[in-house]
C-alpha cells in the first residue's frame, strides 16, 4: 500500500458525525528538493509547467491547497488524488470542548500535531496540539479544551515526526505556521543549553528547561534523552517529558541501562514488551528468543 504523508480534518463543531476526514496525496517517489526533477515528473504525467523554478513552485497541479514542489519536497504526489480515512467526531459536551478521535494508518510516526483555524480564508493556521505522543497506537483521540463553544473551528492533524531537514520543526509546522524553508536547516539555541530552541518549545512549550535539568523525574538528564549531535541534527532515545516514553511499565532511565529502546514497548519485535520479558519471564528483550538477558549498563 503507498504511504500516506498526512490527515487533513476540516470540520465545524456544527457538523459533528457528517465531517469527512481529509487525507492528502500518496506516497510516489523519494523525498527531494530537485526543482528538475519535479519539472521532469510533472511533464510525464502530462501537466503543463511554467517555464520559471518559482512560476512552477507555485502550481497545484491536484488542486489539493499545497504547491507541487512542498508536495514533492514532502515525498508526496503532486498528481495524486485524495483518498479517504475513517474518522469520527463525538459530539462535544457544552464545557468539554470539541474531542476528535482518529484511526491512524500503521506508518504514522510517534507523536501528532494539530493545527486549527477559526476561519479558512481569513485566518491563519495555530499549532492547537503540540508533540501528542501515539507511540503505535491504532487511534489518536484529541481534546480541545481551549476552544469552548466556538461555533466553527477547522482542524489539521499531521505526522509530527516527518522533518527533512532535521531541524526539529516539522515539515508541515514550517510550511503552514513558520513559512520557512522544510528543506534547510536552521541551528537555534538562543540561551546556549544544548537544546535546540524548536524542540524546547515543542516539548516544553517555552525556553525555561536547560539540557542538564530532568523535567520528567527518570534521573537522565534532558540532554541525554534528546541529544544534539554534532552533524545538526537532534536525535530522541527518549522523550524528556516522558516518565516512561513508550508506557510499557519500565522507566526511561530503565531502558537507557538495559539497552532496550525507550521509544517502542517491544524492543526486539517478538510480540512480548520489553517489562514482560525483563520482569516477568526474565527473557533477553533485545532478541526474539527465550536466552535470559545479559546486560551492560550506562550506555551513554
Amino acid at each position: 500500500m503507498k504511504h500516506l504523508s498526512s490527515i487533513i480534518i476540516l470540520l465545524t463543531l456544527l457538523l459533528i458525525h457528517t465531517t469527512p476526514a481529509y487525507v492528502a496525496d500518496s506516497m510516489h517517489h523519494a523525498i527531494s528538493s530537485d526543482v528538475n526533477e519535479l519539472r521532469a515528473y510533472l511533464i510525464a504525467g502530462g501537466i503543463t509547467v511554467p517555464e520559471s523554478d518559482e512560476a512552477l513552485k507555485e502550481t497545484d497541479s491536484d488542486g489539493d491547497g499545497m504547491d507541487d514542489f512542498s508536495e514533492w519536497v514532502m515525498g508526496t504526489d503532486p498528481l495524486e488524488g485524495e483518498p479517504q480515512l475513517q474518522t469520527t467526531f463525538p459530539r462535544p459536551k457544552p464545557d468539554s470542548g470539541m474531542v476528535i478521535q482518529m484511526e491512524l494508518p500503521n506508518w504514522f510516526g510517534n507523536y501528532a500535531e494539530v493545527f486549527a483555524k477559526p476561519n479558512l480564508i481569513y485566518s491563519d493556521w495555530e499549532v492547537v496540539g503540540n508533540w501528542i505522543p501515539t507511540f503505535g497506537q491504532a487511534e489518536l483521540t484529541w481534546q480541545d479544551i481551549i476552544r469552548i463553544n466556538q461555533p466553527c473551528f477547522f482542524y489539521m492533524i499531521f505526522d509530527a515526526t516527518l522533518d527533512l531537514d532535521g531541524d526539529g520543526y516539522s515539515d508541515y509546522r514550517e510550511h503552514y505556521i513558520t513559512h520557512t524553508d522544510p528543506t534547510t536547516y536552521d541551528e537555534i539555541n538562543s540561551d546556549g543549553d544544548w537544546m535546540h530552541d524548536w524542540w524546547e518549545l515543542k516539548l516544553f512549550g517555552n525556553l525555561d528547561q536547560d539540557g542538564e535539568m530532568d523535567y520528567d523525574g527518570d534521573t537522565l538528564l534532558n540532554k541525554q534523552e534528546l541529544v544534539w549531535l554534532i552533524d545538526k541534527t537532534v536525535r530522541m532515545y527518549s522523550d524528556p517529558c516522558l516518565y516512561d516514553t513508550d508506557n510499557e511499565g519500565l522507566n526511561d532511565a530503565q531502558e537507557n541501562d538495559f539497552f532496550t529502546d525507550a521509544l517502542q514497548s517491544d524492543t526486539d519485535q517478538d510480540g512480548h514488551d520489553d517489562y514482560q520479558e525483563l520482569i516477568v519471564n526474565r527473557t533477553d528483550p533485545n532478541n526474539p528468543d527465550t536466552r535470559s538477558p545479559t546486560f551492560a549498563l550506562n550506555r551513554r
